[in-house]
């Protein structure tokens, strides 16, 4: 139960990748992949598809979805794959009818062919006042995302600075140290690592607030410059004691 579960009414268990028919594309490569199912999942786990339908029709009005079956068809619908679903799960993959290299020989989409190199480039805003470290929230290689257990949590998490830090002379490793963002403070165990960079504070992501870590208590969010989407980064913070 992490911070996220724990906030909920009811928790909807989901089966996993092993426990479900599923067509798995990919971000590094021109294939796609066809996930057969394993084994059962336990208990009453059932695949998200299964929460959403049973969802839908508990609605008023009820939002009826597609059969598991027309949705695989449907992802399969596409100019660039032309294979059909009994034919993946025959032969377990699919490799998409796009180049291998993209922009091959230099040829670029813009009407002349050429690459534009961008028009404005924007310097780095100044560190605000009384914040002048930059916060590096980096993954966990043990772990994904705040899945860990209890008993792996460290109380209180540890961060690292450089040893030539423009925090560390001022530090008393002796005494409570607190990580402070203009959000917030958050107790910490500051060690140091030598190839960081002196303005710079690394927190390792995905530890619980409940358990006394959480680095997403001291990071503001800001707009995009396009989308106008929300983004956490660019937080600057401050060591103190």
């Amino acid at each position: 139960m992490n911070d996220t579960a724990s906030m909920a009414d009811l928790v909807l268990p989901c089966s996993l990748m092993l426990e479900k028919e599923d067509l798995v594309g990919s971000f590094l490569h021109n294939y796609v992949n066809y996930a057969r199912k394993m084994v059962e999942p336990p208990g009453r786990a059932r695949s998200d598809f299964q929460i959403l339908s049973e969802l839908g029709r508990r609605l008023d009005p009820p939002v009826l979805l597609p059969t598991a079956e027309e949705l695989l068809r449907k992802t399969l619908d596409s100019p660039h794959l032309g294979i059909s679903l009994d034919e993946i799960r025959r032969q377990g993959f699919v490799r998409a009818k796009r180049p291998e290299i993209a922009y091959a020989g230099l040829r670029f989409d813009h009407p002349d062919g050429r690459y534009h190199l961008p028009t404005d480039l924007h310097e780095e805003p100044q560190p605000p006042p009384g914040y002048p470290l930059r916060l590096l929230t980096l993954v966990r290689r043990e772990s994904i995302h705040s899945q860990i257990l209890p008993e792996e949590h460290e109380s209180p998490p540890r961060v690292w600075i450089g040893p030539d830090n423009l925090a560390a002379a001022d530090l008393d490793l002796g005494r409570d140290v607190f990580l402070v963002s203009p959000l917030g403070r958050l107790m910490v165990r500051v060690e140091y690592a030598r190839d960081l960079h002196p303005e710079a504070v690394l927190y390792r992501r995905g530890d619980w607030m409940s358990l006394g870590g959480g680095a997403n208590q001291l990071v503001a969010g800001e707009i995009t410059d396009m989308g106008e989407c929300a983004a956490f980064y660019s937080q600057h913070v401050r060591l103190e004691n």
